[in-house]
């Protein structure tokens, strides 16, 4: 009877861990960001889950004092890169086409990881360059030419505003 339950016992437990939930398997092929710095352990496999859920947010808000938006992202792989570099791409898709704004590369630490975390500073744009408040950003990353995880999300900021002066006294010449 005890080598039953026994039996049992050590059956249910190789099912349960079988089907144990793993951030890289809910997240898989996916970035999530952040205004905040995302947790990197936690007591449980599900409490990290919750933990990235909750910091999560599809919003950004501007710096204004150093005219930028700080964007912390956790990505995770559907499967290993098998290789140590990450080609990041961020696309302005706020008006429907994809406009390439910036490309960088990451480094992780071995090849065979499924989740990555840290931050990338997004410069406000001057015209020539850069990032326009408001605007809708599209976070790719690529490996070997292959996108492994991906993100949308906002950055909000205020739209400088030009003079609203305008001046009449001089009729117009035609």
């Amino acid at each position: 009877m005890k080598r039953s339950l026994t039996l049992v016992f050590f059956v249910l437990l190789l099912v349960g861990t079988a089907f144990a939930r793993k951030p890289e398997d809910v997240f898989g092929g996916r970035i999530l960001v952040s205004d905040q710095p995302f947790p990197t352990n936690a007591r449980s496999a599900d409490a990290y889950i919750d933990a990235i859920k909750k910091a999560s947010r599809d919003r950004i808000q501007e710096d204004k004092e150093n005219k930028q938006w700080r964007v912390f992202f956790a990505a995770f792989f559907k499967q290993p890169p098998n290789d140590l570099e990450i080609n990041v791409r961020v696309y302005d898709v706020t008006n429907g086409s994809r406009r390439l704004v910036d490309t960088f590369e990451q480094y992780l630490s071995n090849a065979t990881t499924r989740a990555y975390v840290s931050d990338v500073k997004l410069r406000r744009g001057d015209g020539t360059g850069g990032y326009d408040p408001n605007s809708k950003i599209n976070m790719v990353m690529e490996s070997h030419g292959r996108v492994i995880a991906d993100a949308t999300f906002y950055i909000v900021g205020e739209v400088k505003k030009g003079p609203t002066t305008v001046d009449f006294s001089q009729p117009d010449e035609k």
